[in-house]
């Protein structure tokens, strides 16, 4: 991490950029660094700038299943305890069936997780 003596957005963002790719471990560290970078982005471009360095998706708590890894839902059968079925093989998920799914699984290919993650995705605001 670079030293706060006179920091540039540029600091910020190298070091944002390497505390997510530490996941899970760095997210005090990451949310530290994102209230610095909002004091050093140009008034009105914050959420340009949220879009173009970093990939937020936030899953209230009924939705946790969703950011679950494909392990997790076959060790803790997750489907068949919440009742979720997947969508192509219509019998309680083993897998996840929001991450990667065939097209035209999904009612809205694009709500697929792996697509919202993407780089570039569009941005929904549902409130």
């Amino acid at each position: 991490m670079s030293s706060n003596a006179q920091r540039t957005l540029a600091d910020v963002e190298l070091d944002l950029s390497d505390a997510l790719r530490c996941k899970t471990g760095g997210m005090l560290e990451i949310g530290r660094l994102l209230n610095e970078a909002k004091d050093l982005v140009e008034h009105g471009q914050w959420l340009s700038w949220l879009r173009r360095y970093t990939a937020l998706l936030v899953l209230r708590h009924g939705a946790f299943p969703i950011a679950l890894n494909d392990a997790m839902w076959q060790k803790y059968k997750i489907g068949e305890s919440l009742e979720i079925n997947d969508p192509e093989t219509k019998a309680p998920a083993v897998k996840n069936p929001f991450y990667k799914p065939q097209s035209g699984v999904l009612p809205i290919d694009d709500m697929a997780l792996d697509r919202l993650l993407a780089p570039n995705s569009h941005s929904y605001n549902l409130s």
